[in-house]
């Protein structure tokens, strides 16, 4: 009927704009117009709002695990900014094992609205480590180091309505591993190793989180340089990888048959 209306109205418009002219001058016609522009908007809203999330929505690039490459970085950067991506979340990690750990700070600081801390980072970056303990902190400095102390263990924020959890590696420690793909059981891992998935949305001291805080919906997590997404019990769990060591294997002995090592991204499907 609204739309019968509007047409109508359109067609005296074109016939003779004085009738309209007219017409201002009862209420009922003002409320005619108002219903019918309610009723536009309400049939056509999933397609204002998706277009206008489309044109104002953040794109956010989530990358971890550094580890002092430099020209990874840089290669993943460049990436990331080809894509019209704004933000980009780094979930720690960022020095050791490759030569650069400076300039991957620098660059970090540069580009990251979020930086986490990893427990590499935290390994080299404390106050009371001497000078000449660790080659890359004494590349790094103090200024470097104490910025990469300080950084937030976790951080968290929503997105359509879902809220999503970040840290490093778990929300019990940064040295903590969940690792869904294999089990790191009678290894050196194996005193922190998480084994049930939905462990990683607790509220934990560690994370100044208590019981009566929201439990979010997606976790994502670094940590173990093995990307993998998968689905448990309506909630997500991702891990982007390792932008410096992709291919990292635990080398105390060749032979030995429970070593890992990570090439390609493992998509688990199902509920576990």
């Amino acid at each position: 009927h609204c739309y019968l209306l509007l047409a109508l109205l359109l067609y005296i418009i074109h016939k003779n704009f004085s009738i309209v002219l007219y017409l201002l001058n009862y209420p009922f016609f003002y409320i005619i117009i108002f219903i019918a522009l309610l009723r536009f908007v309400y049939c056509y809203k999933e397609i204002f709002l998706r277009k206008g999330l489309r044109l104002i929505m953040d794109k956010i690039a989530i990358i971890s695990d550094v580890h002092g490459n430099i020209t990874a970085l840089k290669a993943v950067i460049k990436d990331i900014e080809s894509r019209n991506i704004n933000k980009i979340f780094c979930l720690g990690d960022s020095v050791l094992k490759s030569c650069n750990s400076d300039l991957v700070i620098d660059l970090l600081r540069e580009k990251c609205t979020v930086m986490l801390k990893g427990d590499c980072d935290e390994a080299i970056t404390r106050p009371d480590i001497p000078k000449g303990r660790f080659w890359t902190r004494d590349l790094i400095g103090e200024e470097r180091a104490s910025f990469i102390y300080n950084l937030p263990v976790f951080y968290e924020f929503y997105m359509s309505g879902y809220l999503i959890r970040l840290f490093h590696a778990s929300p019990f420690g940064l040295d903590y591993v969940f690792n869904p793909m294999f089990s790191n059981k009678d290894t050196i891992y194996s005193a922190t190793e998480i084994y049930d998935a939905m462990e990683m949305f607790e509220n934990t001291e560690f994370i100044g989180k208590t019981k009566s805080d929201p439990i979010p919906d997606i976790v994502g997590y670094g940590h173990i340089h093995t990307p993998n997404i998968f689905r448990i019990r309506n909630k997500t769990i991702f891990n982007p990888g390792s932008v410096g060591m992709p291919i990292e294997m635990l080398n105390d002995n060749f032979y030995d048959k429970t070593n890992k090592f990570s090439t390609v991204a493992s998509y688990i499907r199902g509920q576990l």
